[in-house]
């Protein structure tokens, strides 16, 4: 029973727990919609915080080493790339507000750029899930890891938690599908507790879909973890705009699943306490039964 397979299994972030028996965590995906103005990114940070998102993502990443030369994508991903300075502003801004602040790292170089900044968690993205020196970097920081599955089968996410075992390094997994933006019908949310059963480990959902429909239907197929893309307006466009929540869109998801953890319940087979009155009906029943 999945139950028993993530018994005892969590992992602290930040001055939270993710896994079995605790709130689902949600992380409002910040990603490149900042364009690189920190007035921007530290706008959204307060938004973020104030929708109730229990963190916020950015990326790491070199532009050059990440995509090269090709001139479409450079002039599209430059102006997003954040230095050490930067992200030191920014994570002091979440601290203020009270929010989790950290990043997906895309090269080894921001792996230890993060690590200098005392994040609680380093994120690693669908498309690295097999970057060997990726993953042996992320894991000999010490730091635990959440790493998406997009387009991944089991080998390959087992060649992944192979690295962090070795390492004992905490670990999260959140089911993906690449696709942007993505259709409801290719969702796949029942993979979520497959990957449960299969792994034994906290198991979250990254989603790429237009609207909060999916990620709510994803906390009702068991995902412990929420990352949503996140923007202040979309009209505003920049990389991941058609699939990014507005503030009021990612306040109103998670009331619904805040909502939706009450109605699911602790999941354990026991009287309820609302069925006092039908249990002594019933023990009264008995009695006459058996004088």
């Amino acid at each position: 029973m999945i139950e028993n397979s993530m018994k005892g299994k969590t992992v602290q972030f930040g001055k939270k727990c993710i896994g079995q028996d605790q709130p689902v965590f949600v992380i409002a995906e910040a990603g490149l919609n900042h364009g690189g103005d920190m007035a921007l990114a530290t706008r959204m940070i307060e938004a973020a915080a104030e929708s109730g998102a229990d963190a916020i993502k950015f990326q790491a990443f070199r532009t050059e080493e990440r995509f090269g030369e090709n001139p479409e994508i450079y002039g599209l991903i430059k102006p997003a790339e954040l230095n050490r300075e930067q992200f030191a502003v920014l994570a002091r801004e979440a601290k203020t507000v009270g929010i989790e602040f950290f990043a997906t790292a895309f090269d080894e170089e921001s792996v230890d750029m993060l690590k200098t900044l005392n994040v609680p968690v380093i994120k690693i993205a669908s498309c690295d899930i097999c970057n060997e020196r990726l993953l042996r970097r992320v894991a000999s920081s010490a730091l635990p890891v959440i790493f998406s599955r997009g387009t991944a089968g089991v080998e390959e996410i087992d060649f992944a938690l192979n690295v962090f075992r070795k390492h004992n390094i905490p670990h999260i997994l959140l089911h993906c599908v690449s696709s942007y933006p993505l259709e409801v019908e290719s969702a796949n949310l029942r993979a979520i507790h497959s990957l449960r059963l299969l792994h034994g480990i906290p198991v979250g959902y990254s989603d790429h879909t237009q609207g909060v429909d999916v990620p709510l239907f994803a906390v009702y197929a068991g995902a412990m973890v929420i990352e949503k893309h996140f923007t202040l307006d979309r009209r505003l466009q920049g990389i991941d705009w058609e699939i990014s929540a507005e503030p009021a869109e990612l306040k109103g998801l998670i009331l619904k699943i805040r909502e939706a953890e009450k109605i699911l319940g602790h999941g354990r087979v026991e009287a309820m306490p609302c069925e006092e009155e039908e249990i002594l009906y019933r023990k009264n029943m008995r009695m006459q039964e058996n004088p």
